[in-house]
C-alpha cells in the first residue's frame, strides 16, 4: 500500500503544523493496515477491565485496567494450581462468589464430578445460577469454552455490555481425559485398555492447537478463563524445581498468570468447648507468572475458615503492606491510614474494620488510587 504525504513547500517543512499534517496522514495510513496505537480505543492489548477478588492482597499482585482497578484481568487466562486439598476449589468458589457480585456470568465446567453447592454457598456463591457443564473428555470441554467465549461481543460490538462478562471455570485441567482414553479400543474380546500410551503428548498437542485459536478472540471480549490445575513430581529431577503441572508448555506459555496455592498450616478452635477442633487452614498464594504486574509476589499465611471462607480483612492488610500503606513492625503493624499511631496486631486492625464497615471502602480506594 502506497504511503503518501502531503506535498509542501521546502522552507514549511520544518514547521510544527506541517509536521502535525504529515503526522496524521501517516497516522490515517497506517490504520488501514491495521497497525494502532497503544492509547487508541481499537487496541485489545491492554487490560480494559479486572475482576476484584474481594481479597485486596490478591489484586494488587494480579493485574490493574484503565481505570486504575485492581483484581483478575478480563481477557486473559489464569491457572490456579497446587497440591490435593490445599485449597483450590475452595478459592474457584470464592472467586465465582465475587464474579456474581459483580453482575457477570459464572460457567462452572466440572470433569471431577465433585461440585459441592453447600460449600460453594459458603463463599457466598449462589451454584443454581451457574452454568454448569460436565463434559466427557478435553475435546468436549475445549469446545464448549469456544463456543461460549464467541458468544460474547466484543469491545467494538453495538451489542457489548459493560457489566456483562463470562467468566469460565474448568475443575479441573489434569482430571480430563483425551478421547483416546476416554473411548479406548478393545484389546482383546471382553477386555478393555484404560491406559494411553501417549495420553500426555495428546493432551498437550490438543491444548496447544486450542490455545493458538481461543487466545485472540478472548482478548477482544469480557471473557476471563481459570483453569484449576493439579501439581506432578517430575521424573528424575535431584535439583531445581521438582514439581510441574499438566497439560503441557502451552497453557504454562499462554496464561497470563499463574497462581500456586500452598498449604501453610491448621487453624484450631479457641474455645473450651470445642477441645481444639480444626477450624481452617492457613494459605500461601504464590505469584508464579505474571504479564500485568511484576510477578513473583506472593500472600502469605492468609486464613481460610470452614465456616465462612477467607479472611477478607486480613488480605486488606496484605494489600495496604504491599501498596506501603501499612508497615510490618515485628508482629505488628502501623497502619498510616489509619488515625491512630499505636501498632496494631491483625486482630486490632480486623476489628477496626468490622466495626467501621465504610472503612473497608475508604481503605479499597486508596489502594486503587496508587
Amino acid at each position: 500500500m502506497l504511503i503518501r504525504f502531503p506535498r509542501l513547500p521546502v522552507e514549511e517543512i520544518t514547521s510544527k503544523k506541517v509536521y502535525k499534517r504529515a503526522k496524521n496522514a501517516l497516522q490515517k495510513d497506517l490504520r488501514k493496515l491495521g497497525f494502532f496505537q497503544l492509547n487508541g480505543e481499537e487496541n485489545f492489548i491492554k487490560v480494559r477491565k479486572c475482576l476484584p477478588t474481594g481479597l485486596p492482597g490478591l489484586d494488587v499482585i494480579s493485574a490493574r485496567d484503565v481505570d486504575g482497578v485492581y483484581g483478575l484481568p478480563f481477557g486473559r487466562q489464569i491457572e490456579i494450581s497446587g497440591t490435593e486439598d490445599s485449597g483450590k476449589t475452595s478459592l474457584m468458589y470464592h472467586l465465582a462468589a465475587m464474579a456474581q457480585q459483580h453482575g457477570h456470568t459464572v460457567l462452572w465446567i466440572e470433569t471431577e464430578d465433585s461440585i459441592d453447592e453447600a460449600r460453594a454457598r459458603v463463599f457466598g456463591a449462589d451454584p443454581e445460577k451457574f452454568l454448569l457443564a460436565t463434559p466427557d473428555y478435553l475435546e468436549q470441554t475445549l469446545n464448549i469454552i469456544k463456543k461460549a467465549t464467541l458468544l460474547v461481543p466484543t469491545y467494538d460490538s453495538k451489542a457489548y455490555k459493560p457489566n456483562k462478562g463470562l467468566v469460565i471455570f474448568w475443575d479441573s485441567v489434569a482430571a480430563t481425559p483425551t478421547k483416546n482414553e476416554f473411548k479406548p479400543k478393545p484389546k482383546n474380546e471382553g477386555e478393555i485398555e484404560f491406559s494411553s500410551k501417549d495420553a500426555i503428548g495428546e493432551m498437550a498437542r490438543a491444548l496447544s492447537k486450542y490455545q493458538r485459536k481461543i487466545k485472540r478472540n478472548l482478548s477482544k471480549r469480557d471473557v476471563l478463563i481459570i483453569y484449576c490445575n493439579q501439581l506432578k513430581d517430575k521424573i528424575g529431577v535431584s535439583f531445581g524445581e521438582k514439581l510441574t503441572t499438566y497439560g503441557g508448555r502451552a497453557l504454562r506459555y499462554h496464561c497470563a498468570i499463574r497462581l500456586r496455592v500452598v498449604y501453610t498450616g491448621k487453624m484450631r478452635s479457641s474455645l473450651v468447648k470445642d477441645k481444639g477442633r480444626l477450624k481452617g487452614i492457613t494459605i500461601r498464594i504464590d505469584n508464579k507468572k505474571n504479564k500485568c504486574l511484576p510477578p513473583w509476589s506472593s500472600v502469605d499465611d492468609l486464613e481460610f475458615d470452614f465456616s465462612f471462607g477467607f479472611n477478607k480483612d486480613q488480605a486488606l492488610l496484605y494489600g495496604l503492606q504491599n501498596k506501603g500503606l501499612a508497615i510490618k513492625d515485628g508482629t505488628k503493624y502501623v497502619v498510616h491510614s489509619l488515625d491512630t499511631e499505636n501498632k496494631l496486631t491483625m486482630k486490632d486492625f480486623e476489628k477496626i474494620v468490622r466495626n467501621q464497615p465504610w472503612l473497608r471502602e475508604e481503605l479499597m480506594r486508596t489502594i486503587n488510587v496508587l
